[in-house]
């Protein structure tokens, strides 16, 4: 009788004591909040999540999208578990589920990915946990400018770029200070395929990045540059064949004629050069110029050297007939690629692979090939490309523009083109290259990587130690 009595009291008790403990855990101050604005730019949400779990802080992640798109895409795996050297597992919350609306929670640092395509989605989160100071990331310096969305969602912010021509154009059109660090989660290839340490694990080269189409007012087309990509496999694979099969003569003795064949081998860039075309009249005759034995002769050793010089050297000491090229990403079909039929068998195609094994592909090729299809990579953008080369410690084919552009990059961590070389030729003389040569770049890559690393953790680190 006397237990029966206390037993409503004891019920009251613990009742009030859960809600008092659902309440407390609900009300929180977390430290830094990370909004991934869009269904995209995972590789630098990723890369600001494992730098502020590197600072043994527990990143909360409000992100868009497929609610399960941290498991769908590989993002876990690919950040790995909590660890000493990792830092402690972020805690994700799906912005679709709506949940998120119910928390009691504030937080001291918010960092919007990219808070320029979606400022409502940061304005909210902001306006939700009410931060000390807000970090912008500014992806498109080309679309900024002093009355951006961005810079009215809280009074207290900063902006910063993943590359220094980025910043420095955003400085300019937003007209206030924009930093730039890079921030990276490493691909760890020891954990997921097995580190390289020699070419037999080595396979062709990659073209990463969605299969996007633009249009601007002059012109349009894929964000890389598929087509001229194919022309050059097509044109060198057709060199390959004349100059392992043919003597040089032979093809340029077509009798004042420019066959498929002949066009292929003499043209050194994708067009006719001069001196093919005082060679051969496109009407399909000999012109004057031709017309003496004497000088087509002497235009036959001369063409034949150029195309040993320009073309065939870069084929010569090749492991391989070919290159072959990895197209991965995300978007479209093999279709839509315009793959020509004499290169389709060297072309692989992949898409939507999660993310490890995304990484594992690039880390087992020989180079990331930039292949940019749009300016703005050189302008106001920083490619994808360049962001996956650091990821995986794979080098880039670049051309001196590319290095004048990312300043962080020097020729020992790329492929260098010489004078006159295309990506495709690169290719040929990459695959001829001396094995320590090739590793010598790839850990020359991971050393400029786990700087830029270090560079990113100091610049969260005084934000933090600064609040």
């Amino acid at each position: 009788m006397h237990i029966s009595c206390c037993i409503p009291s004891i019920l009251i008790l613990l009742t009030t004591a859960l809600v008092c403990t659902s309440s407390n855990a609900l009300s929180q101050q977390i430290q830094v909040a990370i909004v991934n604005d869009i269904a995209g730019h995972f590789e630098v949400l990723a890369g600001v999540t494992q730098v502020i779990r590197g600072l043994k802080t527990v990143p909360h992640i409000f992100y868009t999208g497929r609610v399960d798109a941290p498991d769908s895409l590989g993002l876990k795996p690919w950040l790995g578990a909590e660890s000493k050297h990792q830092g402690p597992l972020p805690e994700w919350h799906a912005l679709r589920l709506d949940n998120w609306r119910s928390l009691e929670m504030t937080a001291k640092v918010v960092i919007c990915i990219s808070a320029e395509m979606a400022p409502k989605v940061c304005q909210d989160l902001v306006d939700k946990l009410k931060p000390m100071i807000l970090v912008l990331w500014v992806h498109r310096a080309d679309t900024a400018t002093a009355t951006s969305k961005i810079l009215g969602i809280h009074d207290s912010y900063k902006l910063v770029a993943l590359a220094p021509h980025v910043a420095t154009l955003a400085e300019r059109r937003m007209k206030q200070p924009v930093s730039w660090n890079m921030p990276l989660a490493m691909y760890r290839a020891e954990e997921f395929s097995g580190t390289c340490k020699s070419l037999s694990c080595l396979k062709g080269f990659v073209v990463q990045g969605a299969l996007r189409k633009y249009r601007n007012k002059v012109t349009g087309g894929f964000t890389r540059n598929y087509t001229h990509l194919w022309e050059r496999m097509v044109e060198m694979k057709r060199a390959m064949l004349v100059t392992g099969g043919r003597s040089t003569a032979s093809v340029l003795d077509t009798g004042g004629r420019s066959t498929a064949s002949t066009a292929s081998v003499l043209d050194t860039g994708g067009r006719s050069t001069a001196s093919t075309a005082s060679v051969l009249d496109t009407g399909g005759k000999s012109t004057a110029s031709t017309a003496s034995a004497a000088a087509l002769s002497s235009m036959k050793t001369a063409l034949g050297e150029q195309l040993a010089g320009n073309q065939a050297a870069a084929v010569a000491g090749s492991r391989v007939r070919g290159v072959e090229v990895c197209v991965l990403g995300k978007g479209g079909m093999r279709e839509q690629l315009g793959i020509p039929a004499e290169v389709d068998a060297d072309v692989e195609y992949l898409e939507r692979l999660p993310y490890p094994e995304f990484w594992g592909r690039i880390y087992r090729s020989f180079a990331l090939v930039p292949a940019f299809g749009m300016p703005v990579y050189y302008e106001s953008r920083i490619s994808s490309t360049i962001i996956a080369s650091l990821i995986t410690g794979v080098p880039l084919i670049a051309e001196q523009r590319l290095l004048d552009t990312y300043t962080f990059f020097t020729p020992e961590h790329v492929f260098l083109r010489k004078e006159g070389e295309d990506e495709v030729a690169a290719m040929y003389r990459i695959m001829g290259m001396p094995e320590e040569e090739i590793m010598f770049k790839r850990a020359s890559i991971l050393t400029l990587a786990h700087h830029l690393q270090t560079q990113s953790a100091t610049f969260f680190q005084e934000i933090m130690q600064n609040l």
